[in-house]
């Protein structure tokens, strides 16, 4: 399958390419241990572990970037998950986009983490 680009989404090895970067640059970051893009398709999707073990969730889409957090052991996508939302740009749906890394970094920190 070749590459190409059409109204800001990525198709074939370079959205795989992307995301996997995405996902090193994530786990990077102090407060997360684990992190996997969750879909092949938008909205952009990430599921993963924090540094204490609790599970989370983070969704970007339609100018709004959610990030969902629960107690260790649950799931966290469950009711009881804690949420916090920011707007986002419409464009972070694609993984190459830095915006990305620093809308989960405010979410974190909305999180106190």
């Amino acid at each position: 399958m070749t590459a190409k680009a059409h109204a800001g989404r990525l198709y074939g090895n370079t959205t795989r390419a992307a995301r996997a970067a995405l996902v090193d640059r994530l786990i990077t970051l102090p407060q997360i241990t684990t992190a996997r893009i969750t879909s092949d398709v938008a909205p952009l999707r990430i599921e993963g572990t924090l540094h204490d073990r609790r599970p989370y969730y983070f969704r970007a889409h339609w100018g709004e970037a959610s990030l969902s957090i629960a107690a260790a052991g649950k799931n966290q996508v469950d009711s009881s998950a804690l949420t916090k939302r920011i707007p986002c740009a419409f464009g972070l749906t694609t993984e190459t986009s830095d915006d990305a890394l620093d809308v989960i970094s405010a979410l974190l920190e909305q999180h106190h983490l």
